[in-house]
């Protein structure tokens, strides 16, 4: 009976809330044990109750175990996830399952290699894109690590058909080894979306993302900049999010503020309100691993404008429910905006194109055929 050994760094997994119940439900898809190693939690050995009580080995978690590596450096959250992992007595029937393939994702390697363990890759990033690979020497580390660990890899789950074909094409990996899986969206089948009516009550676009620079912002609130100057229409944009950047910074041109058509706003965790009160969803994004927030959009019967990457082109279609930009450049992103604004979408289509989506069910039917072969 094969035992998983999930290695990450998302600390939500310990808070007891949405991405622990995921996970979690992931854990009831195998026979054996589930373990998930946080590095950087809190507290060693521990694992969130059910009922959201705080850290503690709780038994109604089943067979899932989430267990935080709480060091004060990286290097000393290795040694402890060593450490805690000998505890275990790994054999050739458990598997390795890293949340990314980089430098999480060559440790799991080493793991797997010393214990004679499997080794099951997850990669949530678009490592295809030459964006990412030129955004910093980081980057591009992490794009020859995870070249490394790909090609030894037993199996591989990606969420795009772009970064499967990559795969398949550019390292030659075999296609069975890799199965294409994005992140299901809770509200297929559901009937639990309400589609808002009377579009663009608030704002013409929405920007709903973290503020970062592969966001790539700055280039759709120029390009609508542009159409303002150039048809005297008075466009407004919405930007929700939080990060780095500040909203402040992207409402300068030339040292000139121009807030009075630029709203901000925080995070939220319940968005579909914002995406109704829009007329548009932009997405300008430099990579992205698929772009959930594109496919909420939709779902709520907003077209959404988007440069190539994630699920261009596999969801979000040109003149089916939103259009793509030929570049990540303003004025690529621009002319893409102004096919969709001069476009008259279908509302019945748009949600006809929400059938290709993956519900639920399937999901972790999938999931769990990946996880027990």
């Amino acid at each position: 009976m094969s035992r998983i050994i999930s290695v990450g760094t998302d600390k939500k997994i310990l808070e007891g809330g949405r991405v622990f119940e995921r996970v979690k439900e992931y854990a009831s898809l195998v026979d054996g044990e589930y373990y998930t190693f946080v590095f950087g939690g809190e507290k060693v050995g521990a694992s969130p109750s059910p009922e959201g009580g705080g850290l503690g080995w709780g038994p109604a978690l089943g067979n899932f175990h989430a267990i935080a590596l709480a060091k004060s450096n990286k290097l000393l959250q290795i040694l402890n996830l060593f450490s805690e992992l000998r505890k275990l007595k790994l054999s050739k029937d458990d598997i390795l399952y890293p949340q990314d393939p980089f430098e999480i994702g060559l440790i799991s390697y080493l793991l797997a290699k010393f214990y004679g363990s499997k080794l099951y890759v997850q990669c949530h990033t678009d490592t295809s894109s030459e964006n990412f690979r030129n955004e910093s020497k980081r980057n591009y580390l992490q794009y020859l690590i995870s070249k490394f660990v790909f090609k030894r890899a037993d199996k591989i789950r990606v969420v795009s058909k772009r970064m499967k074909d990559y795969l398949i094409n550019e390292f030659k990996i075999d296609k069975d080894k890799i199965l294409e899986l994005p992140i299901y969206f809770d509200g297929v089948g559901t009937g639990s979306l309400s589609l808002g009516e009377g579009r663009g009550e608030g704002y013409n676009f929405l920007i709903l993302s973290r503020l970062e620079k592969v966001k790539n912002i700055q280039v759709a609130i120029q390009a609508v900049q542009n159409i303002r100057e150039k048809t005297g229409q008075n466009l407004t944009i919405k930007i929700v999010g939080s990060g780095a950047l500040s909203p402040l910074s992207f409402g300068e041109r030339s040292g000139e503020r121009v807030m009075d058509w630029l709203i901000s706003a925080p995070w939220t965790d319940n968005p579909n309100q914002e995406y109704q009160n829009a007329k548009y969803f932009l997405l300008p994004s430099l990579y992205e691993g698929w772009g959930m927030t594109a496919v909420e959009s939709v779902a709520n019967g907003t077209p959404v404008i988007m440069t190539d990457v994630g699920c261009a082109h596999e969801f979000i279609k040109n003149e089916v429910n939103g259009f793509i930009s030929t570049g990540f450049d303003t004025s690529s992103f621009e002319e893409a905006i102004y096919k969709a604004m001069n476009f008259n979408f279908d509302k019945d289509i748009m949600q006809n194109s929400l059938k290709n989506l993956m519900t639920r069910e399937v999901y972790l039917e999938n999931l769990k055929k990946f996880l027990n072969e």
